[in-house]
C-alpha cells in the first residue's frame, strides 16, 4: 500500500523506517543535522505539490470559522521558520527582502491581504530555507542538543526547534489538503 493512503503519521515512519525508502542526510550536513534536513526537504515538496495549479481565487479563498486562506497557511510555514532558524537559533533579524512573506504568514494577526501569487509566496519560503540549509551546514550532530537557546517557553534545543519545523509544515500541510478537498478539488491519490 502507498504510504499516501495511510495516516500522516504512519506516512512519517513509512519513510523513516523503511527497508526500501531511507532517509539519507543531506550532503555536506553531519548525520542527525542533515537528516533532520532531508526530513524538512520532503514535507517542503509535499507542500510545494498540494499547492501546485491551484488558482488564486483557490489561495485566496476565506475557508469560514476563522480558518486561514491556504495562501497565509503557506505564507505561514515560512514565517515560522524564518523566526525559528534566524531570530532564535542564529540571533540575527530576517532580512527585508522576507518581510511581505513573514507579513503575510503572521496569523495571530488577523485576515490577511488576499492577491499574493504562489510564486512570490514560494520564492519566500526558498529563499528562507536556503538561509537555513546555510546555518545548518554549520552545525554539529552535538549541537542538535548542546546548542541551547531561550525561547518564551523557556529554554530549547536545535533538535527541538527542527522537529517541530517538520510537525509544523506536515501539519499546516494536512490542513491545505483538506482545504482542497472542501473546495473540491482534491490532489490526486488522496
Amino acid at each position: 500500500m502507498h504510504s499516501r493512503h495511510l495516516s500522516p503519521r504512519r506516512a512519517v515512519a513509512d519513510v523513516v523506517m523503511s527497508k526500501t525508502q531511507q532517509l539519507f542526510p543531506y550532503d555536506a550536513m553531519w548525520r542527525e543535522v542533515g537528516c533532520a534536513y532531508r526530513a524538512l526537504e520532503l514535507v517542503r515538496a509535499d507542500l510545494k505539490a498540494a499547492v501546485a495549479g491551484l488558482a488564486q481565487d483557490d489561495l485566496d479563498r476565506d475557508p469560514g470559522h476563522g480558518a486561514a486562506p491556504i495562501s497565509a497557511l503557506l505564507a505561514h510555514c515560512g514565517a515560522v521558520e524564518a523566526w525559528y532558524v534566524t531570530k532564535v537559533w542564529r540571533r540575527e533579524s530576517p532580512p527585508d527582502a522576507w518581510r511581505p512573506v513573514i507579513d503575510a504568514g503572521a496569523l495571530h494577526k488577523g485576515p490577511k491581504p488576499a492577491g499574493m501569487p504562489a510564486e512570490r509566496i514560494l520564492a519566500g519560503l526558498d529563499a528562507i530555507r536556503e538561509a537555513s540549509r546555510l546555518a545548518l551546514m554549520k552545525a554539529t550532530d552535538p549541537d542538535m542538543d548542546r546548542a541551547v537557546v531561550e525561547t518564551k517557553g523557556g529554554a530549547t534545543t536545535l533538535r527541538w526547534i527542527l522537529h517541530h519545523l517538520l510537525e509544523h509544515e506536515a501539519q499546516h500541510l494536512g490542513q491545505i489538503v483538506l482545504l482542497r478537498r472542501l473546495f473540491g478539488k482534491p490532489l490526486k491519490g488522496t
